[in-house]
């Protein structure tokens, strides 16, 4: 790609790469021009593992979920031996979705356009009529057309993670950093609730903001509790400051988990009661946790649930995003809703508290009064952070950038990296 006018001047990079006393963040274009979102969007796709589903919304061999991930049409397949496979949502022929819409319970897929068919291993069965001949021409396709193309793919938390371009992480490494910070929680009994039905309980919306507005708002952005949050305001334990300026948090920053943790005795008297079992190995959780697992996971992690939110950009003004909460398997059916409407209700007022406040933020983007932004040191560390990671993969999978390389650091070294417990 060759240098354009919408992409970051050595200036630029080197201002967003200071210390955060003087850094900055990125300029208003990286949250208000198309092509930069683009830009942006491909690039990070193509060097990390992408949030893409949960995996309850495939609960059953035979069900299958089209999914569009950062500009990408996907879809996720649950096997006859249970396993989930995701594929590019193309027919080789005819370039039509495989899946048009969600199913249930089929045994082959088939491509409306010209009817081939192919097993749930993404394995040809049928192409009818392709050799010009009543009956299957299954034959005469040749070896290299004969299967979907499959992405890798893989599951945690009850999340379905995608790998799109052989990014040289393992899901394993990928996630290692969350499962080593959240030790304190038994992950293997997690499941996510369900309504009345037993269906699985999905939050979708579709704010008008960019991607990276939306996660610095939904667990790096710290400060903002206290005045935006009727909650939080009516709280004595906010802001999470100690008297003596301690603060009552600490940031995270391993690989490319970002955030903050708290202790749950210091926010006693801020969220409601929720009368499910908790998530402890054992014993009940001391810590909570703010997170974004970069780029495209958020997580709100309290003692007695964990709740997901995937990230996708739609558009440089519009991110859809779908969340899910995840509970100890015998809070999840049906006979836990009253017990979980407190924490429904909590997270439901506060993501329209937050929506109102990213949207105003989206518009005023495009004044010039404002073009990079800058952070408080006491505050902002997490948003800093991914700011930088973001940088990383702008600069690194773009040679052509004119300034790939970092001011007074290491070409090795990476800020993302820095930090804390």
């Amino acid at each position: 790609m060759n240098k354009a006018a919408f992409k970051l001047t050595a200036k630029e990079v080197g201002s967003i790469r200071q210390p955060i006393e003087l850094a900055r963040t990125l300029p208003r274009r990286a949250f208000t021009s198309p092509d930069f979102f683009e830009w942006e969007r491909s690039r990070i796709a193509e060097r990390n593992w992408l949030a893409a589903c949960f995996a309850d919304q495939i609960p059953d061999p035979g069900d299958g979920l089209p999914i569009d991930v950062w500009g990408i049409p996907l879809v996720a397949v649950r096997g006859l031996d249970h396993r989930i496979r995701t594929f590019h949502n193309v027919c080789p022929y005819d370039g039509c979705p495989v899946a048009m819409a969600p199913f249930r319970g089929t045994s082959e897929l088939r491509v409306t356009y010209h009817g081939w068919r192919y097993d749930l291993k993404g394995r040809l069965l049928d192409a009818p009529y392709w050799a010009g001949r009543f009956g299957n021409g299954f034959d005469t396709v040749p070896h290299q057309h004969r299967a979907l193309t499959e992405v890798a793919c893989g599951v945690h938390l009850g999340v379905l993670f995608v790998n799109l371009f052989s990014t040289p992480t393992t899901l394993a490494a990928h996630v290692e950093p969350l499962k080593e910070l959240l030790y304190e929680f038994d992950l293997e009994d997690l499941r996510a609730t369900t309504d009345e039905a037993g269906q699985i309980e999905i939050f979708e919306s579709l704010p008008a903001a960019n991607w990276k507005t939306f996660a610095e708002n939904d667990c790096l952005n710290i400060l903002h509790e206290s005045f935006t949050h009727e909650l939080y305001a009516a709280s004595p334990d906010i802001p999470r400051v100690s008297v003596d300026g301690t603060p009552k948090f600490e940031v995270v920053a391993r690989g490319n988990l970002f955030g903050f943790g708290y202790r749950e005795a210091d926010v006693a008297q801020t969220y409601p009661t929720i009368d499910i079992p908790h998530l402890g190995r054992g014993h009940r959780p001391e810590r909570g946790f703010f997170l974004q697992l970069y780029p495209n996971l958020s997580l709100a992690v309290m003692d007695t649930l964990i709740a997901p939110i995937i990230q996708f950009p739609e558009r440089v003004d519009q991110t859809r995003v779908t969340g899910a909460t995840l509970v100890r398997t015998e809070a999840a059916g049906p006979a836990g809703l009253p017990q979980r409407r407190a924490a429904d209700d909590l997270f439901a007022t506060a993501a329209a508290e937050d929506t109102a406040v990213i949207e105003a933020i989206q518009q005023n983007r495009r004044s010039p009064g404002r073009d990079q932004g800058f952070y408080a040191p006491f505050w902002d560390k997490p948003h800093y952070l991914f700011t930088n990671r973001v940088l990383d993969d702008l600069l690194a999978a773009d040679s052509q950038n004119v300034a790939a390389e970092r001011p007074g650091a290491d070409p090795g070294s990476s800020p993302h990296n820095d930090g804390s417990p």
